[in-house]
């Protein structure tokens, strides 16, 4: 599926966001390393759909070296 939006004109993938897996964020980070995309992630929350144990607005600890935002920054 990624490789289908890549395609479609995707940019980057939210690699690092509170809900994920690490088995979700290491494939998000492995594909966007090996196609030339961007890194990026979030913490934010849109409405009430998260109610992950831990899960607060803001509470990503992620280094701007984790990230590559090719440029927009």
């Amino acid at each position: 599926m990624l490789s289908e939006m890549r395609m479609c004109g995707l940019e980057g993938i939210e690699c690092y966001y509170p809900s994920h897996s690490k088995d979700a964020t290491d494939i998000c980070v492995n594909f966007c390393k090996n196609n030339d995309m961007r890194i990026t992630g979030g913490c934010d929350c849109h409405g009430e759909f998260n109610k992950s144990e831990g899960f607060t607005v803001g509470g990503l600890e992620i280094s701007l070296s984790m990230l590559d935002l090719k440029g927009i920054l």
